[in-house]
């Protein structure tokens, strides 16, 4: 997205890695112009219900993706609950 806006489109971009609170508070109180990692409707549900008054929903950016676990198939676990024994 920040080649698009910066080579296609002439925008400035600054892009920041942070924390989904923040990223959320920070686009709601204007401190940061947007965000392309809302994952809505599910993950940030309680987000959207909270800040969906001070936001600007601008469209989809990806579609069918999914969201998960993920660990190297070395490491000797086959459920979350293994987890908690590593």
């Amino acid at each position: 997205m920040k080649y698009v806006l910066e080579q296609k489109l002439g925008y400035k971009v600054t892009a920041l890695q942070v924390e989904i609170g923040p990223m959320w508070t920070g686009v709601a109180g204007g401190s940061v112009d947007a965000t392309a990692a809302a994952w809505l409707p599910l993950t940030h549900a309680d987000y959207w219900a909270q800040y969906k008054d001070k936001v600007d929903d601008i469209g989809t950016s990806m579609t069918g993706v999914m969201s998960g676990l993920v660990v190297p198939s070395y490491v000797p676990i086959n459920s979350i609950e293994d987890l908690k024994t590593q």
